[in-house]
């Protein structure tokens, strides 16, 4: 996939860098290693990141959360709700050119002070337990294994259900704290379905790292 940048976004992309999505059909559930490289083409340079992804079995009973992952703005969850790959094994490239200076949620670094977005996908939640106020959510922030901060359960309700296919899409937004200290952090986030007395099925975990600099 290649794609030409204009003189002024060169500029730009130069003193914050390049945000960009890409969308990536998979056949099968399971743990899937994604590498990614971008080359320069008129100088020859190159570089790459990767990540490791979980893609879960929605098939299984029980409530299942999808990776946790950082983004800019509420706007990103149209990604998610998009048809853009059905029927399209290439995948989806999306460059974004964001003219405005927000810190990239891809660097996993932010100041105190600064705004973290958050958002996961909740599968498998039971409707008539939604309809009850049966299943809540709940984050916890962890510092060198430290609890500092448990936020409230809060309840799921129909209104958050995507209708297209009864996922639950949690989108959570935090102003970290000004006297947070440099370091590493990391956040909980846990589903639980209250009325189910099977633990692997009543509740679901995932965590994100990301830390705080000066």
């Amino acid at each position: 996939m290649e794609f030409t940048l204009s003189k002024t976004s060169v500029d730009w992309v130069r003193k914050h860098g390049l945000r960009f999505s890409m969308l990536l059909p998979v056949k099968k559930p399971g743990s899937y290693y994604v590498r990614v490289s971008i080359q320069d083409t008129a100088s020859g340079k190159v570089g790459s990141a990767y990540q490791f992804l979980e893609i879960q079995d929605t098939g299984k009973k029980g409530l299942a959360l999808s990776n946790m992952f950082m983004i800019t703005s509420e706007d990103d969850l149209e990604w998610m709700r998009s048809d853009a790959v059905k029927g399209n094994s290439e995948g989806v490239f999306f460059p974004m050119v964001q003219e405005e200076e927000i810190r990239s949620p891809a660097l996993r670094t932010f100041k105190s002070g600064d705004i973290l977005n958050t958002l996961v996908m909740l599968y498998n939640a039971d409707a008539k337990a939604i309809a009850r106020s049966e299943i809540e959510v709940q984050t916890v922030l962890y510092k060198d294994g430290k609890e500092l901060f448990r936020g409230n359960p809060a309840a799921i309700t129909p209104n958050d259900v995507n209708s297209s296919d009864n996922s639950v899409p949690l989108l959570r937004r935090f102003t970290l704290s000004s006297d947070m200290t440099p370091g590493d952090y990391v956040l909980h986030l846990v589903a639980i379905d209250k009325k189910n007395s099977k633990k692997q099925e009543g509740v679901a975990v995932q965590v994100l790292g990301f830390t705080v600099i000066e």
